[in-house]
């Protein structure tokens, strides 16, 4: 059975993305005349390898949770000591206020799933939302990720200091109550949409 929209209402929706420089390093597109593709004004400088960062950030209902920076590889023990300990928690507190419950959804990576991990949520008395390994559609923070480099390419960082400065700057602008709460409104109908599509990709 499906959850209703009120069970959502508890849930701390995580991920994490990388942001570069340009504030996305998918493809770009550029709309062109015939035999204009090699003037300066119909193209976009790339780089090779361009300047990215590593972002943890979580989102409820009502509001946006706190952010993470993450540095380096992240493993097991720098997600309890970097993500959970100093950054799901206050967020939990910030948004459902202390000692309420909710329900913690994170992906299923190795670093998440690790058996200390595991055993930190129980010492914390944080619930966990089951949640596929291939999840097509169905977390609503990617939405805001779409949104947050959208925001940090306007900034036009060009160092790590500044892409840093641009992304918590953005993700405190990247969204209204009004369109975060419409989003978690949506899980009931994004998790029939992937049902009804049979895991493959939905409008969502």
């Amino acid at each position: 059975m499906l959850w209703e929209k009120e069970d959502w209402e508890k849930v701390l929706f995580s991920d994490e993305v990388r942001v570069s420089i340009f504030g996305s390093d998918g493809v770009r597109y550029v709309r062109r005349r015939v035999g204009e593709a090699s003037l300066p004004e119909c193209t976009i400088p790339t780089m090779k390898h361009p300047l990215t960062v590593m972002v943890w950030g979580c989102m409820s209902r009502n509001r946006v949770g706190r952010l993470q920076i993450l540095e380096g590889t992240v493993n097991a023990d720098k997600y309890i000591s970097a993500v959970l300990e100093p950054k799901l928690l206050s967020s939990a507190r910030d948004i459902f206020g202390q000692g309420e419950p909710f329900t913690f959804q994170q992906d299923d990576a190795p670093c998440h799933t690790a058996k200390k991990c595991m055993n930190w949520f129980k010492a914390h008395h944080v619930s966990l939302l089951q949640w596929p390994g291939n999840s097509p559609d169905l977390n609503p923070i990617e939405n805001l990720w779409v949104q947050l480099k959208r925001l940090v390419a306007k900034n036009h960082p060009s160092n790590k200091q500044e892409l840093i400065s641009a992304i918590i700057s953005a993700w405190f602008h990247v969204i209204d109550s009004k369109d975060l709460a419409a989003l978690v409104d949506s899980m009931p109908a994004r998790c029939q949409a992937v049902i009804d599509a049979k895991g493959f990709p939905t409008r969502y």
